[in-house]
């Protein structure tokens, strides 16, 4: 009896530290991800368009600003890069949700 509980102990702990292992490398994919975007922060949103290429959608938001948004699609998942652009097409900010990639 003891013995099966220590056993269902263990595969608690495994299971545990399984969970926290996956959640620290998304967050650390998720902050490579941000890092890679911020270079963008006061450009020219044409670069964007050389590094990206063609954009899925661009238009106004609800704020009317301008947001271009980048679609890739890797193992079935899709992912969106959004970029905030202000009237001089420099970027302003952006959205992600590739940090897995």
């Amino acid at each position: 009896m003891k013995k099966l509980v220590l056993f269902k102990l263990f595969l608690i702990l495994f299971f545990l530290n399984s969970c926290t292992t996956v959640q620290t490398k998304i967050d650390q994919k998720t902050k490579e991800e941000s890092d890679r975007l911020s270079i963008y922060i006061g450009k020219d949103i044409e670069e964007t368009f050389i590094d990206f290429g063609q954009s899925f959608s661009d238009g106004l938001n609800e704020q009317g600003f301008r947001e271009v948004t980048f679609q890739k699609t890797k193992l079935g998942v899709k992912c969106n890069r959004t970029f905030t652009v202000d009237n001089a097409n420099m970027v302003t900010g952006f959205k992600s949700n590739c940090g897995g990639f």
